[in-house]
């Protein structure tokens, strides 16, 4: 994450497909392996998980019986302790049956999670797998209450050499990036990979259906978007989204999850095609978000949000 750094992630499409849907037992089989096969066929990156039930079982399945190029992979690694890693770098891809991780996402969540970016151990460990060529590189997940942890690893230049972005979530409604990191982002140029395209949902469901938002705050902030949202000139929720995320200049790409057809192409299209919103518009939601960080996001307990 040095300073200016503007070459790296640069290959990433602007669309990613994201695999929570494929574990969605709510969905059937055959429906989840039909996406997959649509999702392989036109979608050069995936972001996968064994945290998402059966999703990342199946993408093995689909992955061995496919004539097609395979889709290359960011992976999220998540431990309790660094020695960890290369057991579970070795069962990610058994199970996916590949050779290599193209980006391994280190998630920072349990309570050693602060000293991460001062243990030459675990550097030694991740570089080790980097040098044996199981992961090619590393970005590093952010959320709210792991927000410092990022600064710290920024400012200090501890992983300069090892890590390449961060990835969080980041829409109309979320920026998981504290308000001093969201600065050290912009200033530096650091290369985000944002997630959660839509925020799940479009806005006036999240704010008016009851349920839709799985937190209050969700549909809080859908009711001070809406209309910002309605004055933009953009009657689509999924274009403005990405219309807002994508151009931001160090925005490398944005991560969407689907297990439909239709809107796969929907959320492919409105990458690709995304122009700037506004000036007003992204001037409108930067204050939003800027004021949720100091205030709600900055007091949220882990998992809260």
């Amino acid at each position: 994450m040095s300073k200016n750094d503007t070459r790296a992630l640069r290959e990433l499409p602007r669309y990613i497909y994201g695999t929570t849907r494929l574990g969605d037992e709510s969905l059937s089989l055959q429906q989840r392996r039909d996406i997959a096969d649509k999702a392989m066929a036109s979608c050069t990156w995936f972001h996968v998980s064994e945290q998402y039930g059966s999703a990342l079982a199946l993408l093995g399945e689909q992955f061995r019986s496919s004539q097609a190029p395979l889709p290359r992979t960011i992976f999220k690694m998540e431990v309790h302790s660094p020695d960890e890693y290369p057991e579970l770098v070795e069962r990610h891809l058994q199970t996916l049956g590949v050779a290599s991780m193209d980006i391994g996402q280190l998630c920072l969540r349990d309570r050693k999670a602060a000293d991460f970016v001062d243990d030459s151990d675990t550097f030694e460990i991740l570089n080790n797998l980097r040098s044996r060529g199981k992961v090619e590189r590393y970005v590093m997940e952010v959320f709210p209450w792991t927000a410092n942890i990022a600064l710290h690893a920024i400012e200090s230049g501890c992983l300069d050499d090892l890590v390449e972005g961060l990835i969080f979530y980041f829409n109309p409604l979320q920026r998981f990036a504290s308000n001093a990191l969201w600065s050290q982002i912009q200033e530096r140029q650091i290369p985000v990979i944002a997630m959660r395209s839509v925020c799940g949902a479009r806005v006036h469901d999240l704010r008016d259906i009851p349920g839709v938002a799985w937190q209050p705050y969700l549909q809080q902030r859908a009711a001070e978007v809406a209309p910002i949202f309605e004055r933009s000139g953009e009657s689509d929720w999924a274009r403005f989204c990405l219309r807002y995320v994508l151009n931001h200049p160090f925005v490398r790409a944005s991560v969407g999850a689907t297990a439909n057809a239709e809107n796969l192409k929907h959320l492919q299209d409105a990458a690709e095609t995304a122009t700037p919103l506004p000036e007003e518009t992204v001037e409108e939601l930067a204050n939003l978000q800027h004021r949720w960080a100091e205030g709600t996001d900055a007091q949220a307990r882990p998992w809260s949000m």
